[in-house]
């Protein structure tokens, strides 16, 4: 070594390709009698080769890396987010305690609730093993099929879903 004192060097470029494409709605319901609203929906997809976003990290000389092409993990197909707004009845010229001395009425009155929620379909895994072969560095091993892992029959069960032996480390 050059220098006695340095460890692994690792080089990473951008070599891949990812895309992004999605339909946005957005919904808004204007403040009226206390109330308002707004709503947005993504349906969206995203595409690429990397798993969450580390793309030096797979692959090797015998797969090509566009064998991993497919749905990213932060790809979500369907997504809602809502956040409604309702200003609370309280203080002068509303429903209730609206006869409070004016400097109360300053700490009452005014107030609103709100909330944001967001629903979301389920992201995309890859099974992956981070045993790797090349010391300094984690690379992610994708797992390759070699047959059919589905069960034909028999029980599932959470310690086998499916036939491991038809699953093996790249």
């Amino acid at each position: 070594r050059p220098f006695a004192g340095a460890g692994d060097i690792s080089i990473t470029k951008a070599i891949d390709q990812a895309n992004y494409n999605a339909l946005q709605v957005t919904l808004e319901k204007r403040p009226s009698h206390g109330i308002s609203a707004l709503a947005a929906y993504t349906y969206g997809k995203s595409m690429g080769i990397a798993e969450a976003g580390d793309q030096s990290a797979i692959g090797n000389e015998y797969v090509s890396r566009g064998r991993y092409y497919g749905p990213t993990v932060y790809s979500q197909k369907h997504r809602l987010t809502i956040s409604p707004t309702i200003e609370l009845p309280l203080g002068r010229g509303k429903a209730y305690v609206n006869s409070l001395p004016a400097f109360v009425d300053k700490l009452v009155s005014g107030w609103s609730a709100n909330s944001i929620m967001t629903f979301f379909t389920g992201e995309y895994i890859s099974p992956t093993s981070n045993i790797s072969a090349n010391v300094g560095r984690v690379d992610r091993n994708f797992s390759n099929c070699i047959g059919n892992p589905m069960k034909s029959s028999g029980i599932h069960t959470l310690t086998r879903w499916f036939v491991t032996s038809k699953v093996v480390s790249q």
